[in-house]
């Protein structure tokens, strides 16, 4: 998500449901980007690109979806119950509160990127029930790649439609 742009705070009485939608309004403003995974330890590749031959060069996927989001410059890769945290209270923050039970592969992660308008594709890499929890077609090695593609020239993109809903939740 944009660190700048994304509304981290919603109601301190929100649900599931109600984080669903959050996170849809907000993927609708291009703030954010959200799909479902399983719970598990996952490695994830992250590729920064100025043209398509990122998106050429992976051959092998079970499945992906393509979104937009409109940055600053601070994209933050985070899980959904750190978000949800922030969600539902307002003095917490992605990077403020203690971490004594999350091992360090979970904690929220900053980039600085160039702003500008990104194309995000996720693609996965392996078979999966989307929303289910468990994984049992998890390969080693890469889980997912995601795919940041600057367009430093918007007048070729056309009206950015908002998505329909959240992949795989």
């Amino acid at each position: 998500m944009d660190a700048d742009s994304y509304q981290f705070f919603a109601s301190s009485k929100l649900d599931y449901h109600g984080m669903l939608s959050h996170l849809g309004k907000q993927m609708a403003k291009h703030a954010c980007v959200a799909w479902g995974c399983p719970e598990t330890t996952l490695t994830i590749r992250l590729v920064l690109s100025r043209d398509h031959t990122a998106f050429e060069s992976v051959t092998q996927y079970a499945t992906g979806f393509q979104r937009w989001i409109r940055t600053s410059g601070r994209l933050c890769f985070s899980s959904h119950e750190d978000l949800y945290r922030c969600a539902t209270d307002a003095k917490r923050s992605l990077f403020s509160f203690p971490r004594t039970k999350s091992p360090d592969p979970f904690l929220s992660r900053q980039f600085v990127v160039p702003p500008g308008l990104y194309s995000i594709i996720v693609l996965r890499h392996f078979g999966w029930f989307e929303g289910d929890q468990d994984a049992p077609q998890i390969c080693n090695g890469t889980h997912y790649t995601v795919i940041l593609r600057l367009y430093q020239d918007e007048s070729h993109v056309g009206p950015l439609t908002p998505p329909s809903s959240i992949p795989w939740a």
